[in-house]
């Protein structure tokens, strides 16, 4: 059967899935939809897996920069608008010549909204990320790729790049439910140029009201879980859910994650749980 015309339960069906890595991982952070906290997600999970031992590579592969802004690095005075993943992507440099330190054990590959105009050209070039970040990968025990909304040209480089996928997802929100047989459809024609990549690992609840498990606070939280459920199962999601935290939304304008700005938080400690979720999965057999 065409891939595009493969129903919701049969790309589920037919997407290569996996929870048990090995060495580096490299994980897309995606799905078309915007305003699902890819960017939050990827950020949080980074400094909580860095703050576990992990030695952790972000790419913001998005060219608002939401994430180099969101960490405050695009104020770092190391920073350099001319050495950004743009720059990395045309080959004009190598990518350890635009990293900057976070925080120990945590590293960022930034960008800024140049990077928009290398879409169309990358666009036919599906490995191209792929060839940028292989020589490095050994340094790293993660490397997370923060996507940009739609279906480009960076979204498929970064599946091609990546050994597993995870798909931020809103509890309330039913266009992201839609979105996501979508999304799998494009992982799995990666899949099929590239078996060995983008395997899905699963879907993160990111703004839980409350935790998944528990009874949803509203009528269309209940509804828009049971699609899910109904849909593809329970065993899509992960674990973890990420509540809904208002301290969430502060912390961004003070340019400090989560972790940084409430510890203590809700927010905070499932983000902790999730790493500790993530880090269950790796296998050295």
């Amino acid at each position: 059967m065409e891939i595009r015309l493969l129903t919701a339960q049969q790309a589920y069906e037919k997407v290569a899935r996996q929870r048990a890595f090995k060495g580096t991982r490299v994980i897309t952070i995606g799905v078309q939809k915007g305003g699902v906290g890819k960017t939050t997600l990827t950020q949080n999970l980074g400094i909580s897996l860095a703050s576990m031992d992990r030695k952790v590579l972000l790419v913001d592969l998005d060219p608002q920069g939401s994430l180099t802004i969101g960490l405050g690095m695009d104020e770092s005075p190391e920073f350099d608008d001319e050495k950004t993943m743009k720059e990395v992507l045309m080959g004009d440099v190598t990518l350890p010549e635009v990293l900057l330190e976070v925080k120990s054990n945590l590293l960022l590959a930034p960008s800024i909204i140049t990077l928009a105009r290398v879409e169309e050209w990358i666009t036919p070039r599906r490995r191209t990320l792929h060839k940028m970040l292989r020589d490095y990968l050994e340094l790293f025990d993660y490397v997370l790729i923060d996507t940009p909304p739609g279906l480009g040209g960076f979204v498929y480089n970064s599946l091609a790049a990546s050994n597993e996928v995870l798909i931020p997802w809103i509890q309330s929100d039913p266009y992201v439910t839609r979105a996501i047989p979508e999304f799998l459809i494009s992982i799995l024609e990666v899949q099929e140029d590239f078996p060995n990549a983008a395997k899905l690992n699963g879907v993160i609840s990111t703004k839980a009201v409350p935790l998944r498990k528990d009874v949803p606070a509203t009528k269309a939280a209940r509804i828009n879980t049971m699609d899910m459920e109904m849909t593809f199962g329970e065993d899509i999601f992960l674990k973890t859910a990420i509540p809904e935290n208002t301290t969430l939304n502060e912390g961004v304008f003070m340019g400090k994650s989560i972790i940084d700005y409430d510890p203590k938080s809700p927010a905070a400690q499932a983000y902790f749980q999730l790493a500790r979720e993530i880090i269950s999965q790796e296998t050295t057999s």
